[in-house]
C-alpha cells in the first residue's frame, strides 16, 4: 500500500523545498540511478501532492513491462515513454505537471563535464526547461540503515540570457554537477552499467574496440568476396 511504502521513507531532507514541486510552469525534477529511485517516483505523488509523470525507457519483455508500469503508477503517476518523449513532455509541463527524468546516462546535444571527464549528456531537458520557464530540481532517494532518505534539493540557479546555446550547455553542466555530488555523497549506492564515458574515452571500453574491429574485419570480407 502506499502507507507502507510511505514508512519506510523516514528521513526527507530538504522538506522546505517540496513548496517548489508545485508550479503553473510544471517542474523537472532531475536524479540518476542512485539509491531506490523507484521509491521516490512512486510517493511523489502523495507527500508533494503533485500530478507527477515519468520518463522512462521501454522494457523489451512485454509482461514484465506491464508489472513494471503498475507498480509505477498505482498511486497515482503517469508514464511516459522515452523515445521519442519530447512532445508528451512539452505537453505536460504546459498542464503544470511534475517530471521525473534520470540524467545521468548518455545522450547528444550537449558536452559536459562528470567526475573531470568529458561527456555527452541529453541537452534536452534544460531545453526544456528553458522554453516552458519550468525550474529544475535535484532530488533523490537513498538508503540508510533503517530506511530510505529522501532528499529534494532547492531548484537550480538557471542561466537564462539571450545567448540559447551557452544557457543549455551551463544549465546543463549544472545539472550534472548536482548529480556527481550526489554520487560522491553516497558512491557505493550507485547502480550503473552504461558506457557513460565511451564517447570521449572509447579504449575504457575494451570490449567495445574488439567488437568494432570485428565488424570491420567482416565488412573488408565481404568487400574482397567475389
Amino acid at each position: 500500500t502506499y502507507e507502507e511504502i510511505m514508512a519506510k521513507i523516514n528521513t526527507i531532507q530538504g522538506s522546505e523545498n517540496i513548496v517548489h514541486l508545485s508550479s503553473p510552469n510544471g517542474v523537472i525534477l532531475i536524479s540518476a540511478h542512485l539509491g531506490n529511485w523507484e521509491i521516490a517516483a512512486q510517493c511523489v505523488p502523495g507527500f508533494a501532492r503533485v500530478p507527477f509523470v515519468g520518463v522512462a525507457r521501454k522494457i523489451r519483455f512485454k509482461p514484465f513491462e506491464r508489472w513494471v508500469n503498475h507498480l509505477r503508477t498505482r498511486f497515482g503517476g503517469e508514464l511516459i515513454n522515452k523515445k521519442g518523449a519530447a512532445p508528451e513532455m512539452r505537453k505536460a509541463l504546459r498542464q503544470g505537471k511534475t517530471l521525473g527524468t534520470l540524467i545521468d546516462q548518455g545522450g547528444e546535444g550537449a558536452v559536459a563535464t562528470f567526475f573531470g571527464r568529458k561527456v555527452k549528456p541529453h541537452a534536452g531537458v534544460g531545453l526544456l526547461a528553458r522554453r516552458a520557464r519550468s525550474d529544475i530540481i535535484p532530488a533523490f532517494c537513498v538508503r540508510q540503515d533503517n530506511g530510505f532518505r529522501a532528499i529534494i534539493e532547492p531548484p537550480l540557479a538557471l542561466q537564462r540570457t539571450a545567448d540559447v546555446r551557452a544557457d543549455i550547455l551551463a544549465n546543463t553542466q549544472m545539472m550534472m554537477d548536482a548529480i556527481e555530488n550526489a554520487i560522491r555523497q553516497y558512491p557505493e549506492q550507485w547502480f550503473w552499467f552504461h558506457k557513460r564515458w565511451k564517447a570521449f574515452y572509447p579504449h575504457l571500453y575494451r570490449e567495445d574496440l574488439k567488437r568494432q574491429k570485428r565488424k570491420e574485419a567482416r565488412e573488408r570480407r565481404k568487400m574482397l568476396s567475389p
